[in-house]
């Protein structure tokens, strides 16, 4: 909590320094509370010892908001009081917080920064499917009044965990971004970014780690029509257990083909190279590629990309295979619903998790959809399937993820909802020590006000 405290005083104090006062800005509070019941029926994600709990969590919440000129303030906080009927070692104090700031210094150069905390017991978290497209880099337009930035906030995503947590002991993770922006013409970009992680295990059978990751990141158009991206990123976990420590080196370059306003081609290459002292697991990745991108409007993108990947081992035979990555979005806003279909293939390092397994072969599908039923009902209901092939263990470990889930929510007053959702989750692995299966149902009353509270 010290940490937390201290990323926010200083988003604060960058914030209210260089002549923009308090009094000069429009804030906002919105105060929540959340009050739910959880029930599983497996709660140690057992494959044959199957627990059922029930956990009552109180939650109660602020989002606030700081907004100037050129500069504004993000910050939510929800801790979660969370009490378990059957087993009370498993009730814990939850956290969850997030924050972001962004500061336009001049009409070229931007600067943000980021924060996510979360202390759960949960053994995995699902996410609600997005159904607008999230770019990875902000994207600046051009407007008659002059240049305006669009953000995506956070900088960064919480670290995606494809390994399996087997019990309800607690855990911290926390995510720090800084970036800094520099437009050197209409559609050029310059971006350096600096990140630190850690994850820290009540369980002293998984390793606490520490991560750090810079990267520059440019987008140039030199001619109408045509330009190149290119990325570069280092990445160093430092583990508190067997594990010393990683070194993961990544360069992609992409040189683009603007056939219209909305459709765009590109091939490129992308190179990996990866460094784990001590152990005979350093292996270096070549993969070229090609895909096209196109977006007609607000309403409706899709994106594809192939390529095939090649894996140099340090020792022991290599691997290789195809990499097809797609998205595709689609929402109705006339007729109140909305659908995302995406899927493909790729690799990265399962490092930093529960779970330190080394390189992985995945491949995953997902589709969602929500609509309005009633003016005041919305149903959401979303599948996803994924393949984890982690090519590093011994014997190699091939893990299925199934997850399927539905929800209901109903606006009973203005500042009064009712919710419910629904999810299954089954792993399916070559090793059975490995499998499970989980049904999960939530339901919850949330109290938010229609209009927050205008400090100033």
């Amino acid at each position: 909590m010290k940490k937390l405290c201290t990323m926010v005083m200083v988003l604060i104090g960058v914030t209210t320094s260089g002549g923009a006062a308090w009094a000069d800005s429009k804030q906002t509070l919105v105060p929540r509370l959340t009050i739910s019941q959880e029930y599983t029926d497996n709660v140690d994600l057992n494959p044959s010892d199957r627990r059922e709990e029930w956990t009552t969590v109180v939650s109660p919440g602020i989002d606030y908001t700081a907004l100037w000129k050129t500069r504004g303030l993000r910050l939510s906080y929800s801790p979660g009081f969370a009490y378990a009927a059957k087993d009370r070692d498993n009730s814990e104090i939850r956290q969850d917080l997030a924050a972001y700031f962004w500061d336009q210094v001049t009409n070229k150069l931007r600067v943000r920064a980021s924060e996510t905390l979360q202390r759960t017991e949960l053994p995995y978290t699902l996410k609600e499917p997005v159904f607008r497209r999230t770019r990875a880099v902000p994207t600046v337009t051009e407007q008659p009044e002059g240049p305006s930035v669009e953000f995506q906030e956070p900088i960064v995503e919480r670290r995606m965990d494809r390994t399996v947590r087997r019990n309800r002991e607690p855990y911290t993770e926390s995510t720090t971004a800084v970036a800094t922006d520099y437009r050197f013409g209409k559609r050029d970009l310059f971006t350096a970014s600096y990140l630190f992680g850690f994850l820290d295990n009540d369980d002293p059978k998984v390793e606490d780690n520490r991560r750090h990751s810079p990267s520059l990141a440019v987008s140039w158009w030199p001619w109408d029509h045509y330009g190149m991206d290119a990325r570069f990123l280092y990445e160093r976990i430092d583990y508190s257990g067997k594990t010393d420590y990683t070194n993961d080196y990544e360069a992609q370059m992409r040189f683009l083909r603007e056939f219209s306003e909305h459709f765009k081609g590109f091939v490129g290459y992308r190179h990996t190279m990866a460094d784990e002292p001590g152990r005979e697991k350093d292996y270096q990745v070549y993969e070229p590629f090609v895909g096209v991108d196109w977006e007609p409007s607000k309403d409706f993108f899709a994106a594809l990309s192939v390529g095939y990947f090649y894996k140099n081992n340090e020792t022991g035979s290599n691997d290789s295979g195809p990499t097809i990555s797609g998205d595709l979005g689609k929402t109705w806003r006339f007729r109140r619903g909305a659908l995302r279909v995406s899927g493909g293939t790729g690799y990265e390092q399962s490092y930093g998790g529960a779970e330190n397994l080394g390189f992985t072969v995945y491949y995953q599908a997902m589709i969602a959809g929500n609509y309005a039923l009633t003016k005041r009902t919305d149903a959401l209901a979303s599948f996803s399937a994924v393949r984890n092939e982690y090519l590093d263990e011994d014997p190699e470990r091939d893990d299925n993820v199934y997850t399927a889930a539905a929800g209901l929510r109903y606006r009973m007053l203005r500042w009064l909802y009712l919710n419910m959702t629904y999810s299954h989750q089954k792993l399916d692995s070559n090793l059975n020590e490995n499998d499970y299966r989980e049904n999960r149902v939530v339901m919850s009353v949330s109290l938010v006000p229609e209009h927050g509270i205008r400090l100033k």
